[in-house]
C-alpha cells in the first residue's frame, strides 16, 4: 500500500501521527514531523554493501535516512572553523523498536569526520 500525504503550506511545525483504518481496525501510529528546514532524503539506489558513496547536503537542514541491515549512510556538508553546529538524532523517537533487530530497540549512531576522514571526538 502506498500512502501520499499532502501538508498545507501554512501547517505549523511539530510532530504528527498517521494511522490507517482498515476493516481489521487501526494500524499502529507512524510519527512524522512537519518542519521549516530544507530536507534531504537518502538515496538507497546504491548497493547495501557500498560505504564509499557520499551525499552532499547544505546546512541547516533535515536529513532523512532509511534503516537497512549493516547500512552506513554518509553525508558531506561544508562548515567553517568555529562554526557552532547542533545535531539531533530522532530515529528512536520515530521508530523506537525494530522487531527483527537484536536487542530490538533502535540505536542510531552519529559519527563526525573532518575532510581528511579523521573522526572528530
Amino acid at each position: 500500500m502506498t500512502v501520499r500525504v499532502t501538508i498545507a503550506a501554512d501547517a505549523k511545525s511539530g510532530p504528527r501521527e498517521l494511522r490507517l483504518e482498515t476493516p481489521a481496525g487501526l494500524s499502529n501510529p507512524l510519527v512524522f514531523h512537519v518542519g521549516q528546514l530544507p530536507e534531504f532524503r537518502e538515496a538507497e539506489q546504491r548497493s547495501a554493501t557500498s560505504t564509499e558513496e557520499v551525499m552532499d547536503i547544505t546546512l541547516p537542514s533535515v536529513v532523512n535516512g532509511q534503516i537497512m541491515p549493516g547500512d552506513i549512510d554518509r553525508f558531506r556538508f561544508k562548515a567553517k572553523k568555529g562554526q557552532r553546529l547542533v545535531f539531533a538524532l530522532s530515529a528512536r523517537e520515530l521508530i523506537p523498536y525494530l522487531p527483527d533487530a537484536v536487542p530490538g530497540w533502535f540505536q542510531a549512531v552519529l559519527s563526525l569526520f573532518d575532510a581528511e576522514v579523521v573522526r572528530i571526538q
